[in-house]
């Protein structure tokens, strides 16, 4: 009795203790694990875009790499029973080309070549691609209704509109750990095209994509399985004692901050919003040199930097929605659920209140950076596009005359053709009152950028983008400088001029050296070398690397250091400041800079249950879907024969060892002679 008690329960324990252990430790002798980019789900108030998998899929690593390739992937698919994952170059990457595969009823998944590492054969870039829309974000813009909008983006294909139920994964060797996965898909794609997809066995590759999020945004958000897209914008003036009813004009200057792409985790945006950024903080950094100090001027300017533009102009919607309405706080205690610590006001839940400084009804005019890299611009120059010729015409004109022959600033409007203007955050102040003068400064004139919204926007020359950025801040400060005393020529201090080596510098911060020495004059950064210009998904409080950046260069430019005696007053924290004042690169300063919620207006916090609501469908309502960590493996497949043969044996075995445990059962109780 007691040897078959000992016998069953050694059986039990190996059956039920260690089949987790033996499967742990054959893991690494059958899958190899990868890092990931995927493309994730997203939803709006109609539906939802982007990539999911409601469950796990899996196939074998075949290459495409034409499209020729992919118009005949149904007839040269080397059988008709395998999952099979391609491998493609990114610029294929389209709606119509990925219905093509999936009408096959054969494709599991898709990788995308965004960049390779010199492989043999490997495709080149087209001359563009562009998943946006050929309207960007025209349905919540300026010209919403209009029956002629123009066409900015021609080269759009909506890639990232698409509602798409398999797994689509980036390869793009930026860094130690995507470079490994990169090779390891091609070693593997290798082999399988050396056993000609046929001769077994095979590499295949695992995939893992599950998202949370169903229907739309309001369903999504109901039931908690999202977030709004969005983050922290930022607003700064030179102007410390900036009120709503001090009667004084003020120049908006903007720019955006974040991107989009396809891949959200490889989004750079170098020519849709770096540039543009870079040139903004070029221009502070140019008038703060200013001999008369810009906060006498008879006109106050506030720096714009909006998150959330690539969403239906989200920051700059919710930005211009709050200075233009009159606000009204409800300090609520007990069942308040604002989670910011220390608010200025708990219901609507705000940091501060500084924003209603900011009277919207004295806003005269807007200039705005889009992109103005001369990446691909087809001569050198800027653009300076209008809505409406009669209202900016003077503005225009100031900008046009403050242009070097090099890089001259011309009326986009030159060719006559109005085009009005291209996508920007100054449609949302327009759209709210439309005289306003307003010019938004680009290097494209008659279309976008051939990489608008593309995960291929991420290189630039360093030297030519320098320069010109250069050149256009010199420009764009000079003309500010003028309007800013109601002046429309002069003679402009030679001090304003803009810092070459600070835009190089900038660039080469945000587009591949997040760890740079500039960032590291105002907080520690390690082992960041390129940083995502997505918006991610907003929190009450919460702060991304670039809005963080932002938040400090433009309070360092803007601000007033305290001083004690002849030296600034140190600091090592905001705890050794006084209050009201930060602690920029070491030193305590008193700044009107502040963080402001940037997500779609057509979501609102629902104080009584701690979630977001969908209140205006006409308005921006994206919102990112919460998942399960994603994940891509590759593994080795036998033949569907090796299968076959593989689960007969096992079949087989598992019916001799019931039999053996039968039998010896049987005969250890006859004899034990247990009864």
């Amino acid at each position: 009795m007691l040897l078959l008690s000992l016998l069953l329960c050694l059986a039990c324990h190996i059956h039920f203790t260690n089949a987790q252990d033996i499967a742990t430790s054959l893991y690494p002798y059958i899958y190899t694990d990868l890092g990931t980019w995927p493309c994730v789900r997203l939803l709006n108030a109609t539906g939802s875009v982007g990539c999911q998998s409601t469950s796990g899929t899996n196939g074998i690593l075949y290459q495409l790499n034409t499209q020729d390739d992919i118009e005949n992937f149904n007839q040269n698919i080397p059988t008709s029973w395998e999952q099979w994952v391609v491998v493609i170059p990114y610029g294929l990457l389209t709606p119509s080309n990925i219905q093509t595969l999936e009408s096959s009823k054969r494709l599991s998944g898709v990788i995308a070549i965004i960049n390779s590492t010199a492989t043999p054969g490997s495709p080149s870039r087209p001359s563009s691609y562009s998943p946006e829309s050929k309207c960007p974000n025209c349905e919540f813009g300026l010209y919403a209704n209009d029956a002629d909008q123009y066409t900015w983006n021609p080269n759009g294909n909506s890639m990232i509109y698409e509602p798409i139920n398999i797994p689509i994964f980036a390869l793009d060797p930026i860094d130690v750990l995507s470079a490994t996965a990169y090779r390891q898909i091609m070693e593997n794609l290798n082999y399988n095209i050396e056993q000609n997809y046929r001769n077994y066995p095979l590499r295949a590759v695992d995939f893992s994509l599950f998202m949370w999020a169903a229907v739309d945004s309001a369903t999504c958000l109901r039931r908690g399985w999202c977030f709004p897209v969005g983050g922290s914008s930022v607003y700064s003036t030179p102007s410390p004692n900036l009120t709503g009813n001090d009667g004084k004009p003020i120049i908006i200057v903007s720019a955006t901050m974040d991107s989009r792409s396809v891949f959200h985790d490889l989004t750079l945006g170098v020519e849709n919003d770096i540039s543009g950024m870079v040139a903004m903080f070029a221009v502070a950094d140019a008038l703060s040199k200013s001999p008369t100090s810009v906060a006498s001027f008879p006109k106050h300017i506030v720096y714009t930097l909006f998150n959330g533009e690539a969403w239906g102009y989200s920051g700059s919607q919710r930005f211009v929605n709050d200075i233009s309405t009159p606000f009204q706080c409800q300090n609520i205690t007990g069942t308040n659920t604002c989670p910011i610590k220390g608010a200025a006001c708990t219901q609507p839940c705000v940091r501060d209140t500084d924003f209603t400084n900011i009277n919207f009804d004295n806003i005269e005019s807007v200039v705005e950076f889009s992109s103005v890299a001369q990446s691909n611009a087809s001569g050198k120059g800027f653009w300076a596009h209008t809505d409406d010729s009669t209202t900016s015409g003077s503005l225009l004109q100031l900008f046009v005359g403050q242009g070097n022959g090099t890089y001259s600033i011309q009326d986009a409007a030159s060719d006559g053709v109005h085009r009005k203007l291209p996508p920007s955050s100054a449609q949302s102040f327009l759209k709210k009152k439309r005289s306003i003068a307003s010019i938004v400064l680009s290097d494209f004139h008659t279309s976008l950028d051939g990489y608008y919204h593309s995960d291929y926007d991420d290189t630039l020359d360093l030297a030519t983008a320098s320069s010109a950025i250069c050149s256009l801040a010199s420009s764009a400060a000079r003309s500010i400088w003028l309007s800013a005393q109601g002046l429309n020529n002069g003679t402009v201090p030679s001090q304003v001029t803009a810092d070459c080596n600070l835009v190089a510098s900038l660039l080469d911060c945000m587009t591949q050296n997040y760890s740079c020495s500039l960032i590291q004059q105002y907080y520690g950064v390690n082992n960041a070398a390129r940083i995502s210009h997505y918006s991610s998904v907003f929190s009450f409080g919460g702060v991304s690397l670039l809005s963080l950046f932002a938040f400090n260069f433009l309070g360092d430019k803007n601000g007033v250091r305290r001083m004690n005696g002849t030296s600034p007053a140190s600091c090592q924290s905001i705890t050794e400041c006084q209050a009201h004042e930060y602690c920029i690169r070491g030193t305590c300063v008193s700044t009107l800079t502040r963080y402001h919620d940037a997500y779609g207006a057509g979501i609102g916090y629902n104080y009584g249950t701690g979630l977001f609501d969908v209140i205006d469908e006409s308005a921006p309502t994206w919102t990112e879907s919460t998942w399960n960590p994603p994940s891509m493996r590759v593994y080795t497949v036998t033949s569907t024969r090796h299968q076959v043969v593989e689960l007969v044996i096992g079949i087989l075995w598992l019916v001799s060892s019931i039999i053996i445990v039968l039998y010896l059962k049987r005969y250890l109780k006859k004899t034990l002679k247990i009864a």
